[in-house]
């Protein structure tokens, strides 16, 4: 037993490792914050992910990144259950451009409509994170959704791979 102990105390990042998911957010919200900031006036990122079951965090940690970086009022941040399904829509839905449609109307027609966070209400309120990120009114200045899964993507469909998910996009050029 004290040779375990004695590992976890020497490597501890190695034990978390094996017990739970690391995610580079950071790299994510810095890049957000980058594409927003060459946006028109009104226009936000319509960042829909994926939604995992109750106890998964990794939404509710983006979700503070996002504020951390002051994407709140850029980003709106949704979820979906069927990140598949809401990638092969956005790929049909996007055949002649997505930018600077209606966002509202547009994130109805993707349902996605819910929460970025899969979690209780009570949970969001303690992990603060009870709000969802982002608001409309405002146009789609773009568009990804955000697997923690594995998915392929298409002819149009171009995948950035973080460490521990991966942002689709669909090329809209």
């Amino acid at each position: 037993m004290v040779p375990v102990v004695g590992n976890y105390l020497s490597k501890p990042l190695w034990f978390f490792s094996r017990t739970k998911h690391n995610r580079d957010f950071e790299s994510l919200a810095l890049d957000l914050r980058s594409r927003v900031q060459s946006f028109p006036p009104g226009a936000k990122y319509l960042l829909i992910a994926e939604r995992v079951g109750p106890g998964y965090l990794a939404s509710p940690v983006f979700t503070h990144y996002l504020r951390w970086y002051g994407l709140d009022d850029k980003v709106v941040f949704r979820g979906t259950g069927n990140p598949k399904w809401t990638l092969q829509e956005l790929a049909a839905r996007c055949a002649g451009g997505c930018r600077g449609r209606p966002g509202r109307r547009f994130e109805r027609d993707l349902e996605s409509v819910l929460g970025a966070v899969a979690i209780p209400r009570s949970a969001r309120r303690v992990l603060g994170v009870a709000a969802p990120v982002g608001r409309w009114p405002g146009t789609i200045g773009d568009v990804g959704v955000l697997s923690y899964s594995r998915l392929a993507g298409g002819p149009r469909v171009r995948g950035k791979r973080y460490w521990g998910f991966t942002l689709w996009r669909v090329d809209d050029r």
